[in-house]
C-alpha cells in the first residue's frame, strides 16, 4: 500500500502538525508484514486501514479522538485501535469523515 504526500499548505495549524512527516514522494506504508489491507479509507487529515484479519489500524491528526485511540494525540504512523481488538470485534467497513471515524462491525 503507497501513501500520497499532501502539500504543506495543506496540513493543519502548526502546533497541531508537529508530528507530519511531510514527503514528496509516495511511500510504501509501515505495517508489520504479516498483516495485509483489505480496505482503506483517507479522512481529511487521518488515514485508516481494516487488516484481512478485521482489524482497524488509524493514523493522522487526532485532536478529535477520530484515530479511535484512548488520547486525543496525533500519530504519523498507523497503531492498531486496541478498543475494538480487546472486545474481539471484526471490522467489516470504515468510513472516515473530516474529523470522525465510522466503523461497521
Amino acid at each position: 500500500l503507497r501513501v500520497e504526500p499532501r502539500s504543506s499548505q495543506e496540513q493543519p495549524a502548526a502546533e497541531d502538525a508537529a508530528f507530519i512527516s511531510i514527503s514528496v514522494f509516495p511511500a510504501l506504508l509501515d505495517l508489520p508484514q504479516a498483516l495485509e489491507v483489505s480496505a482503506v479509507s483517507c479522512g481529511s487529515w487521518h488515514t485508516a486501514v481494516i487488516t484481512r484479519g478485521g482489524e482497524l489500524y488509524t493514523w493522522g491528526w487526532g485532536k478529535y479522538r477520530q484515530l479511535g485511540h484512548r488520547a486525543n494525540a496525533s500519530s504519523d504512523c498507523p497503531h492498531r485501535v486496541e478498543c475494538l481488538a480487546a472486545e474481539g470485534l471484526r471490522v467489516e467497513e470504515v468510513v472516515c469523515g473530516p474529523w470522525s471515524t465510522y466503523v461497521c462491525v
